[in-house]
Parts: structure tokens; C-alpha cells; sequence
């Protein structure tokens, strides 16, 4: 599998750093335990160790003893230090033998009663939460270190509490409170901030809890005030903790992926993985933007389907609604939306139409460009999409948005687009990995969720009360293991997603 867990866990809040072109990642880690979700007694005073030269393929390393909770690790005057659970901060000079943890300290003067702090906690008036999810970031124009911290303030109603805090130093150890990055007013409670420099301003990433969602805000002065530039969140994705890490001049986003209901299934199916590490871009309004990287595409195998060098007809076949392939361009029924030699085009007005492939395939990746045309008007829902292994995916250009369905019909997520157009074309990218699916639209990643599908590796293109023309099909298979659930050795459940219980 792509994604990094270790082989026994799994992981949680994570940092990552760089020595001598090794990536060093250091994260929260507990037992994994069929219907248990929470570390066990034996990880609450260590964390997960591994070590990457291409930031894709992790080696588990031992863990690390002393000190457990959400890091942040960082370089310092010729050493490394790890600050953990905003409490203790623990030195090493190779990454691999730290010291023991020391304490560190905050003076709040000035604001003792303006943060939650662990001496305020008082569940009775809805304090209870202390800071923690260090990020720091080097300073070097004021020569000290700030920190940024999810806490929450004292005084608003309880819903609206959660920040983004702010400290600084000179050594690693002794801080001082300043005024928060990132105010209260809107959120509950703030998790993994992290900070990247882009197009001139600073941005901030960080996650929401209990209502989950990755948002983003916007400040010209690296200590803020932050503002939330979208009003909704970046990614419809399963994510519960990220962090940014500078690559050369870009900077890669990683996330913690977690299947949607985490919770209920208490980690039987949640693999808790560290996500494939994408680009960080910002666009018009200074909008975040996700990009693939160069990675992917050498994960491709063999080349199932060109609709440059193969005949539609000898490698798709219709299972329900009107699909046609021409021979040669055509007109379109609105007279002037040309349709390309070799290409799909489906109709469906009562009933979904679907065109299957001949093969199935699990692990892939595909290419295609996609419109709905404005020539059927017979219902304002005019839906058309992809499918895959039971998952689909469908542009609404009525609503606007692209819905994620499982083999069940149920919404598994949902991403806007205020700008989709009838008769345009869509560049879509979909990269699934053993329920691990990537979604890009023209370039821009849309969706990152697992998704898990029923088994059947049937891909296709779905069409639903509209018409759709879909042409430039590429489809590869990839290079990876094809992991199916339970083994075939045994079925009974002790090994499920690769995973032992």
C-alpha cells in the first residue's frame, strides 16, 4: 500500500524533517486493535519512527521512548529538538537517541485570563481543552522562533472558542505568549496548524474538531492577524491532521488519511496512513491549490486503454442508456458541439445509462476529458461521471458540485465548482490505489478520501437525465500489490486490509 502506517499502528499527528537527504518522520502511534480506537496503555509514552529518501516509500524504524503526543521537530544550533504535547522538549544530534525530555515554559503574562490553559481547565464552564499541536517556524528577520498552538479562548460562547495561539523564543524553552494568530469566533476547536510562504503572503492550514474539515487563512505579517479566505473547507477529504513540509523552493502538504466512519468502526477498516505528500500552489483570491507530483506517473504499469491507438468498440460495451461511438466527427444535436471521432457519447433521460470496460482493473490510473453538452433539456439534473470498482463519481452541472456515491448510492463527499459550464471540457485524473483514491480536475486535486469499493474492479462512465461526451481516454494499471481484504490463508478475520488483529 502507498500510503505509510506502521505494520502493528498506525498513524496519528506527525512531523516531519530532513538530515543528509533523509526525511525523519516522528507521529503520535498506538496498537492497532479491531474495535478499539484509541492508543493503548504501552503508547502513551512514545512515538512512531520512519525514515524515507523519496518522502513516498517509508522504513519503520524503532520507536521512540520518552515522549508521546503531537511533535514538532526541528534543527538548532547543531542539534535537532522535539517539542512535544506543548510540555516537554527532548535534543538528539542523529535523530535516533534522544535525551530526556525537559519542560518548558510559558510566561502568560498579560493573558492568564484570555487562553485556556491546563490550570484553567473547569469542565463545569466549558474549559477543558489545553494547548497543544506545536508548529514553529524560524524567524529570522527578529532573530527567535514563533510557535503556533491550537487552544482555545475563555471568554465567547463555547462553540466559537477555538484558535490558532502564538509564542515566541530565543532558545526552545522558554516562551511568551502573544495575541493568537488566528482568532476566535467561528470554531470550536482548531487542530494541526502549520504555516507556508506562497505568492508574497503567509498562509495558514490547519483542521477543525469536532466539526473535521481542513481550512485555510490568509495574513500579509507572518504573525497574523490570519483571516479564513474560503468559508468552507479545502477538501472534502478524510483527514484528521497535516503538515507542510519545504521541499527545495516548493512546499509538499502531507495529511493523515482515516476512513469516514473512524469513529464507529473503532480502526477496523481506518487505516490511519500518512497521505501521499502533494503540491502546494495558491491561485486567483489567493485560493489553495493541491497538485500532483511527478511520483504518480511512474507508478504506472501497463497501458490498458488509448483512445488514440484503440477502437472504442473493441474495448467498452453498453449496459444500460443510449451510448454511441462515431467513426468520424460529428455534429452534435445542439448543432454546434462537435463530437470527436472515437469517443463516448452517452444519453440518458429516465433511466442511468453506463458503458463498462472489458476488464476489470482495482489499482489504476486514468485520464479523460469530460462535458456536458446543453442540447438535452429534459431535466435540469443532468449528471455524468466515472464509476469504479462500485465508487462514482458525477459532475452535477445543476448543482454545481462533483458527488463522490459508494456502491450503496451514499454521498461519500461532495466538492463545489461555482464555474462549471455546459459544453466545456473537464480534464479529469483519477489515481486509485487499494480504496485510496485521488481525484484532479484540470490539474487541481478535488478529492482525497478512501473509498472502499464492492470488489468488482468494474470501471466505466455513468450518465444520468443529461448527456455526456467523453473523449482522450488513457487508462494504466499500476505497479503496486493488490490488496483485497481478508487473506485467502485466512478468511476468518485475524488479517483484514493487510492488517493483523
Amino acid at each position: 500500500m502507498l500510503e505509510y502506517s506502521p505494520r502493528y499502528g498506525f498513524v496519528n499527528d506527525f512531523t516531519i524533517i530532513e538530515k543528509d537527504g533523509v526525511y525523519h518522520l516522528f507521529h503520535i502511534t498506538g496498537e492497532r486493535r479491531k474495535y478499539f480506537g484509541k492508543p493503548v496503555s504501552d503508547a502513551l509514552n512514545h512515538v512512531g519512527h520512519a525514515t524515507s529518501t523519496d518522502l513516498v516509500n517509508w522504513t519503520e524504524q524503532p520507536i521512540v521512548t520518552g515522549f508521546s503526543g503531537a511533535c514538532f521537530c526541528l534543527e538548532h544550533e547543531g542539534r535537532y529538538a522535539i517539542l512535544s504535547r506543548l510540555q516537554k522538549i527532548s535534543w538528539s544530534e542523529n535523530l535516533f537517541d534522544w535525551s530526556d525530555p525537559e519542560p518548558i515554559h510559558f510566561d502568560y503574562t498579560g493573558f492568564e485570563d484570555f487562553y485556556e490553559t491546563e490550570v484553567a481547565k473547569d469542565m463545569t464552564k466549558g474549559v477543558y481543552f489545553c494547548p497543544r499541536d506545536p508548529f514553529v517556524w524560524r524567524d529570522e528577520d527578529n532573530n527567535r522562533y514563533l510557535m503556533f498552538f491550537c487552544t482555545r479562548t475563555l471568554s465567547g460562547e463555547i462553540y466559537t472558542r477555538g484558535c490558532v495561539g502564538l509564542a515566541e523564543s530565543e532558545n526552545l524553552t522558554e516562551w511568551k505568549i502573544l495575541e493568537p494568530a488566528l482568532g476566535s469566533g467561528k470554531h470550536f476547536f482548531t487542530e494541526s496548524p502549520h504555516v507556508v510562504d506562497l505568492g508574497g503572503k503567509y498562509h495558514m492550514i490547519y483542521h477543525l474538531s469536532s466539526e473535521c474539515g481542513l481550512r485555510h487563512a490568509v495574513s500579509e505579517s507572518l504573525t497574523g492577524p490570519y483571516q479564513e479566505v474560503e468559508t468552507m473547507d479545502l477538501l472534502p477529504a478524510y483527514l484528521g491532521a497535516s503538515e507542510t513540509l519545504k521541499v527545495g523552493d516548493d512546499w509538499y502538504f502531507f495529511g493523515r488519511t482515516v476512513e469516514r466512519a473512524e469513529n464507529d468502526n473503532r480502526i477496523r477498516l481506518c487505516k490511519k496512513s500518512l497521505g501521499l505528500p502533494l503540491k502546494l500552489e495558491t491561485g486567483n483570491n489567493d485560493r489553495i491549490i493541491f497538485r500532483e507530483l511527478p511520483f504518480l506517473k511512474d507508478l504506472r504499469d501497463e497501458n490498458l486503454f488509448c483512445s488514440e491507438n484503440n477502437k472504442m468498440n473493441d474495448f467498452w460495451h453498453v449496459v444500460c442508456g443510449d451510448w454511441r461511438i462515431n467513426q468520424s466527427p460529428a455534429m452534435a444535436a445542439n448543432r454546434h458541439q462537435p463530437i470527436p471521432q472515437n469517443s463516448l457519447y452517452g444519453s440518458a433521460n429516465f433511466t442511468p445509462g453506463a458503458a463498462l470496460f472489458d476488464r476489470p482493473c482495482r489499482n489504476f490510473d486514468i485520464e479523460f476529458d469530460l462535458q456536458i453538452p446543453s442540447f438535452n433539456g429534459n431535466d435540469s439534473q443532468q449528471r455524468g461521471g466515472f464509476t469504479a470498482d462500485g465508487i462514482t463519481f458525477k459532475l452535477d452541472s445543476f448543482q454545481k458540485a462533483l458527488f463522490c456515491h459508494d456502491a450503496d448510492r451514499e454521498i461519500l463527499a461532495f466538492k463545489t465548482f461555482s464555474y462549471v459550464k455546459n459544453d466545456k471540457y473537464y480534464h479529469f485524473r483519477i489515481f486509485r490505489n487499494d480504496n485510496m483514491t485521488q481525484v484532479f480536475v484540470d490539474g487541481e486535486l478535488i478529492m482525497y478520501l478512501p473509498a472502499y469499493g464492492d470488489g468488482s474492479g468494474k470501471i466505466g462512465f455513468v450518465v444520468d437525465h443529461a448527456d455526456i461526451i467523453v473523449k482522450d481516454i488513457s487508462i494504466w494499471s499500476l505497479k503496486v500489490e493488490d490488496f483485497k481484504g481478508f487473506t485467502l490463508d485466512n478468511p476468518q478475520g485475524e488479517t483484514m486490509n493487510g492488517i493483523y488483529y
